[in-house]
């Protein structure tokens, strides 16, 4: 036999050899089987961005090209930079439960006022806000008679704020007059009556909230401390977050304002309790947005 004739006879050997290790790769690929190489694309270079840099996907250099305009870009473009820490992304999910029973504080605190003044009062719960306890505090009147109070069961101190000019149109109404502010300006302390008269309306708010409670949680609210001048109060740091229950005290024409601040960390114990006061919505309810 010629050696044409033998390489005739070896090459569809080869090339069933070639067929079967075709088939064995197909059969692997089928079987899910991969072997890390076959279905890579030269496009994209995954071995490389794994070792580039042991492990880093950009470099020092490339970061700080890709940061060095951002400061000139929020200003010149008014950019509003995303403060995680903001009251804004805060959880709220406690809020409601909070305005329910605020509710029940403004009924309470309407028929304590009727009962006080002999006349009808009005008494209207803002909605709730979370804010940061610096803020809050620079934000009173410069005349606000302020009270540290102890909360049981919770173990929290918490503020209760009565504005200056509530306590003098109650004042003015329980003395027989109207119920009006004064013409006097820039007022810079209280008198021993006004004090006497704030101590029974804090008494009064301090009913109103531990009844008001009472179904959720069994909450005590205990006067500790009166300080005239809240900013020199240390309750929280400045960036510490409060919670906001703001009551609005209408006689007639006039209006002020009491003001309840917790600590937001001390919601936290009892905010099972809070979200269980909220009912959940039904399935027609949920139907409406499918």
């Amino acid at each position: 036999m010629s050696a044409a004739e033998d390489q005739s006879n070896q090459e569809p050997e080869a090339q069933d050899t070639k067929d079967v290790s075709n088939s064995e790769k197909n059969s692997k690929q089928d079987d899910g089987e991969w072997d890390g190489t076959e279905r890579r694309s030269k496009d994209r270079p995954w071995s490389d961005v794994e070792n580039k840099n042991d492990g880093e996907v950009l470099s020092d250099e490339e970061r700080e090209a890709l940061s060095s305009n951002v400061e000139e870009l929020t200003d010149d473009a008014g950019v509003i930079t995303y403060d995680f820490y903001s009251p804004a992304h805060i959880n709220k999910s406690s809020l409601p439960a909070l305005s329910i029973i605020n509710e029940k504080i403004i009924e309470l605190m309407n028929e304590g006022f009727e009962n006080l003044l002999q006349r009808e009062v009005e008494v209207t719960a803002s909605d709730i806000e979370i804010s940061r306890y610096g803020d809050f505090i620079h934000s009173l009147p410069t005349l606000t008679d302020t009270s540290i109070i102890h909360i049981s069961k919770i173990d929290a101190q918490a503020l209760v704020c009565i504005d200056g000019a509530l306590i003098e149109i109650v004042m003015d109404s329980f003395f027989g007059g109207e119920g009006k502010l004064s013409d006097a300006n820039e007022k810079q302390a209280f008198t021993g009556t006004e004090i006497n008269l704030s101590n029974r309306i804090l008494e009064m708010f301090l009913l109103a909230n531990r009844d008001s409670w009472e179904k959720t949680e069994p909450l005590e609210f205990q006067f500790v401390q009166r300080e005239l001048q809240p900013k020199l109060i240390n309750l929280l740091g400045e960036t510490d977050l409060i919670v906001i229950c703001q009551f609005k005290v209408s006689l007639d024409d006039e209006a002020s304002f009491i003001r309840m601040a917790y600590p937001y960390k001390a919601l936290e114990p009892i905010k099972h309790s809070l979200r269980s006061m909220v009912p959940e919505k039904n399935g027609e309810e949920d139907a409406q947005w499918k």
